[in-house]
């Protein structure tokens, strides 16, 4: 790795992730979200460099901006008699997704993209340690106690949403080449 890299994303004056809870005002009983604030976390600025690679790998045509652009792109749809529209539901998607789920499709996406090394000089497999190292060292306290995450990754972290989108990506696509009848 560039010195100059690995200096910028070496992390010297840490603190451990905050945990909290959001309310879900539209659920009955009001549960709470797990979220937890990573900014100055060891890995922020690694999970923040992630980003900026991960997120060129996402397939446009999978991301809606918000709920009013995916209510434009649903009212432009025609359905004919022998289609049924259908909307799937993630349940948790955070604390859902393995951490060995993600790494296997997001390796495949970073080996496919030939514009990747115009785009960053840190190779896959280099890419991919720090990937590993950002999702298995996610540390976090709440009150006086300290907890590391061992089974899923954290939502509140720079890189979590694009990582999810792109094993929801990965998902789909499996899903739809193995149908019976494929859109």
């Amino acid at each position: 790795m560039d010195p100059k890299l690995y200096h910028r994303l070496h992390s010297t004056d840490a603190n451990p992730a905050a945990f909290y809870g959001l309310p879900k005002n539209h659920k009955p009983s009001t549960p709470l979200r797990p979220m937890t604030s990573c900014i100055s976390s060891p890995t922020y600025i690694v999970s923040k460099h992630l980003l900026s690679i991960l997120s060129l790998l996402l397939n446009e045509k999978y991301l809606v901006k918000n709920s009013a652009e995916f209510a434009q792109q649903i009212r432009e749809q025609q359905i004919v008699e022998d289609e049924v529209m259908v909307s799937f539901h993630v349940v948790s998607q955070f604390t859902s997704i393995q951490v060995e789920l993600t790494l296997q499709p997001t390796c495949e996406k970073l080996q496919q993209d030939i514009t990747l090394p115009g785009c960053t000089d840190i190779f896959v497999t280099n890419t991919m340690r720090l990937l590993e190292f950002v999702l298995k060292n996610s540390f976090f306290a709440h009150e006086q106690d300290y907890y590391q995450q061992t089974f899923d990754y954290v939502e509140g972290s720079p890189a979590s949403t694009t990582i999810a989108n792109l094993v929801m990506e990965f998902i789909e696509e499996r899903a739809i080449s193995n149908a019976a009848h494929p859109p």
